[in-house]
């Protein structure tokens, strides 16, 4: 009786555990994704380096977290990398208007 009460205690444990990982955060990697994206094709990694390389590592964590089921931070990281990606789009578009530089 004892045993079975010990495997019956140990899988509810380990419901409750795969219960806490959460639901993968599919919006925010797409975000993420698209904001780069643009970013990219607004030429941010070469008139804004810094947010562009900090995007590309906040987003690489993110999908680092996201592959090993840490959903939570995962989603953090991509709310950060789509921040940075936005920024050095905003960034390197001023930067090329103010150089005369046509899109």
């Amino acid at each position: 009786m004892f045993h079975y009460q010990t495997n019956l205690i140990l899988l509810l444990f380990i419901l409750l555990g795969v219960g806490c990982v959460g639901a993968p955060p599919h919006e925010d990697y797409a975000l993420a994704s698209i904001a780069i994206e643009s970013a990219k094709n607004a030429g941010a990694s070469k008139f804004a380096t810094g947010y562009w390389n900090k995007c590309l590592t906040t987003y690489k964590q993110a999908q680092d977290d996201f592959e090993e089921r840490h959903y939570g931070e995962a989603k953090a990281f991509f709310i950060k990398a789509r921040v940075f990606a936005e920024k050095a789009e905003n960034s390197a578009r001023l930067k090329r208007l103010r150089s005369g530089e046509v899109f």
